[in-house]
């Protein structure tokens, strides 16, 4: 816990200093009995602005508790490996920006809900901000010769039942959900649906990835070499326009990411 005096504060102990040393040059007879009565006023006074002044912490903001539930999708599919997110992958800024996610509700439930070639939840509801981030930190890209071919919308039905699961235990919370992924869909079906996502949230956003262009993929987090396909290197291509669809079936906004942004999440009456 940080100490920062309030201006006033510091004022009056100045002022009772420069009394201490005006009754010091003062007589004997008349100093103590003065002396008393003038401490007692400052002492009362500054007990007064210290119980105004109120007690913060560690990071200089007043602690506060979010009654709010979160999901947060994120794609970790052998896409999110491509180097379009200005040198670095398109992981490694999801990653940051649930950092920052984390930060900007601190004091929220979080649940991690994960998803490649099927969805999993990587971390079930918790406060703890710190196991979301080390979580989210340790998160890889699925390796090219284990994927099968990715539908975007896999990992919804986790997302609903994690939400439902809020809604029966805190229905008066807001709950929101953040998807965190590149919009590449390299199942040959069409993107499942996103609106089941609707009636069960209050808002939140689809975060998106990467560049239409595109950028070769590491093949995994331990073989920096390219994808190859056919001989060839493959290029992974985002498609923000099929998130932007989701995002409209959800009912949430859409947001494309740029590296080194601050993340600014969409502002949300919540409950405290």
């Amino acid at each position: 816990m940080s100490f920062h005096p309030h201006p006033l504060t510091v004022g009056f102990a100045v002022l009772l200093l420069v009394v201490a040393v005006w009754f010091g040059v003062r007589s004997r007879h008349t100093r103590g009995r003065i002396a008393t009565m003038v401490l007692d006023i400052v002492l009362a006074v500054l007990v007064g602005l210290i119980g105004m002044h109120p007690v913060i912490g560690e990071s200089g903001r007043e602690n506060s508790t979010v009654d709010a539930d979160i999901v947060l999708m994120v794609d970790t599919t052998t896409s999110m490996a491509a180097r379009d997110h200005g040198s670095k992958t398109r992981l490694s800024g999801a990653i940051r920006d649930i950092a920052q996610l984390a930060s900007a509700f601190s004091g929220a439930r979080f649940t991690l809900v994960t998803f490649d070639n099927e969805a999993r939840v990587a971390v079930a509801s918790t406060t703890d901000t710190g196991t979301i981030v080390s979580a989210a930190n340790s998160l890889t890209w699925r390796e090219d010769t284990k994927g099968t071919g990715t539908d975007i919308g896999v990992g919804v039905p986790a997302a609903v039942e994690a939400l439902q699961k809020a809604r029966e235990s805190a229905p008066q919370a807001t709950r929101m959900v953040f998807y965190l992924g590149d919009g590449e869909q390299t199942a040959t079906r069409a993107p499942g649906s996103f609106a089941a996502l609707k009636p069960l949230v209050t808002s939140g956003t689809i975060y998106a990835y990467g560049t239409a262009k595109g950028a070769p993929m590491a093949r995994s987090a331990f073989d920096s070499s390219d994808v190859t396909y056919h001989g060839r290197k493959a290029i992974s291509h985002a498609d923000h326009v099929t998130l932007t669809t989701a995002a409209r079936q959800a009912g949430l906004s859409f947001a494309a990411r740029s590296p080194g942004r601050t993340l600014t999440p969409l502002q949300v009456s919540l409950n405290r």
